[in-house]
């Protein structure tokens, strides 16, 4: 591709890369929106779908290491975090709660999961190659989240 071609499309590395890791996540949004007509609890589902997004990233380390800690690529931060606060937001989806809590309070609590969690990914990411599998982290960042609960209390595995 000519670099004419490439700034017709893209202003920055940063947003080709925003761009991709953004589609993919998109893709695993999908998944889990199908995924919740189905017959296992969306809570396991949307678990399942974020232990394979972070083996993506496993398996892509040195990309997103270097988007995401060494670049710090803010395109990149924000496609990330947007797509897990829509992720988080169908997690939060019942959930008991102490209060009741209205819309806006529901897109304040998905977002500070997403951020919660987009925060663990970077810690992993600070390491030259992974330190913790993807389930134990995706484990680890459910449970920290809240999200990794059914609404019945109980914890999903």
């Amino acid at each position: 591709m000519e670099r004419a071609t490439f700034y017709r499309h893209f202003r920055h590395l940063d947003d080709l890369i925003a761009d991709t890791v953004g589609h993919l996540a998109d893709q695993r949004l999908s998944e889990l929106r199908d995924a919740r007509d189905g017959e296992k609890e969306p809570r396991v589902v949307e678990a399942e779908i974020f232990t394979a997004y972070l083996e993506h990233i496993a398996e892509h380390w040195r990309l997103y290491r270097w988007a995401l800690w060494q670049q710090r690529s803010g395109a990149t931060f924000i496609a990330l975090l947007e797509r897990m606060r829509s992720g988080s937001a169908m997690g939060l989806d019942g959930i008991v709660l102490d209060s009741d809590l209205g819309v806006q309070d529901d897109r304040l609590l998905a977002g500070f999961a997403a951020g919660g969690m987009l925060g663990g990914i970077l810690e992993w990411l600070r390491d030259d190659e992974p330190e913790q599998e993807p389930e134990q982290l995706a484990a680890r960042l459910f449970s920290a989240s809240g999200l990794g609960r059914s609404p019945s209390g109980t914890t999903v595995n």
